[in-house]
């Protein structure tokens, strides 16, 4: 996806970013690494 932008990965990032968001990653079944981190650590 990158590999084609002139601009780079990180701009990409910011593009996509609000599309792709915690939501999208939920209906495809991946796990939170953040949610798990804290559950791990007791915080939540």
């Amino acid at each position: 996806m990158t590999t084609n932008s002139r601009r780079g990965p990180w701009f990409m990032a910011r593009i996509l970013n609000p599309i792709m968001d915690k939501a999208y990653f939920d209906a495809l079944g991946l796990k939170s690494l953040q949610e798990r981190y804290l559950q791990l650590r007791g915080v939540s």
